[in-house]
């Protein structure tokens, strides 16, 4: 849903990009928009790509690790659950949104840290593992939840429930690798097919930014 709300934004205009927002959020309801701000922090990174002193590289790069771990120590996140009560509604799936804005922050502070060592001489020696690593996000995201759900319906073996995660997160990842061969290895036919079925309805055609 969220990026059906990202795609209206991002490629509609004027008077069909409110209308095509607003009938999302009418389908879907206000629960998943919880969760909009942490793709907003992804959409902020990407576009406004923030950069920090290099002093502060290494510190933006470990100290978010640190306070998730000392977060979950302490256990943290139980505290999130505390907002639920002062929404208007059930969030459902959108539970404890406060501590997934938590971790999104600490996220962003990462990859901002990681964007400023980007050129140090160990990074650009795994350059090609991690642009092909990178190039699977995006089917990650998309697939892996129902595939997870799939494999564990497939996959019983409760007596051996260690053998069995590790079964369930290989086949997994091997179906998101598969996938991501006729999904994001091709976007730019699939890119080609969308602009030429969006122009009839007036959306704009914006090519993308290079990484």
């Amino acid at each position: 849903m969220l990026l059906l709300v990202f795609g209206a934004c991002y490629y509609l205009k004027s008077w069909s990009r409110v209308i095509a927002v607003c009938l999302v959020v009418l389908v879907f309801g206000p629960k998943i928009m919880l969760l909009l701000p942490i793709w907003l922090m992804g959409v902020a990174l990407h576009r406004g790509r923030p950069v920090v002193p290099a002093m502060l590289a290494w510190p933006c790069v470990i100290a978010p690790i640190v306070i998730y771990l000392v977060a979950r120590y302490l256990e943290l996140q139980r505290y999130a659950w505390w907002f639920n009560t002062k929404l208007p509604f059930e969030p459902y799936w959108s539970s404890g949104f406060a501590w997934l804005y938590f971790v999104g922050v600490l996220v962003s502070i990462h990859l901002i840290g990681f964007r400023c060592l980007r050129d140090a001489d160990w990074i650009l020696a795994l350059e090609r593992p991690i642009r092909w690593l990178a190039s699977q996000s995006m089917s990650l995201y998309l697939f892996q939840f129902p595939l997870i759900c799939f494999f564990a319906g497939l996959v019983p073996m409760p007596s051996r429930p260690v053998l069995r995660g590790v079964i369930i997160i290989a086949a997994t990842l091997v179906s998101v690798h598969l996938l991501a061969r006729v999904s994001e290895a091709r976007k730019s036919q699939w890119r080609r097919v969308l602009h030429a079925g969006a122009t009839p309805i007036g959306a704009k055609v914006v090519r993308p930014k290079p990484v």
